[in-house]
């Protein structure tokens, strides 16, 4: 589910939210692993598609572990 776009959230926020660097944030934008578009400012990302990573690479992580 995707929220309207009014309500994404900055690339350095999703950054924050995923304990990650802006750099990686914006490879996964470019690689379609987050929703997100790229506007004049900056890109914008979906909040919902940044808690179902978080969740996917933290499940990946722990397989892992």
């Amino acid at each position: 589910m995707s929220r309207p776009i009014n309500e994404w959230i900055s690339a350095g926020v999703a950054a924050r939210r995923l304990e990650i660097g802006k750099d990686a944030v914006l490879a996964r934008c470019r690689d379609g692993r987050l929703r997100a578009m790229e506007t004049a400012l900056g890109w914008l990302v979906d909040p919902d598609s940044v808690d179902e990573l978080r969740i996917k690479e933290e499940a990946e992580r722990g397989a892992t572990n």
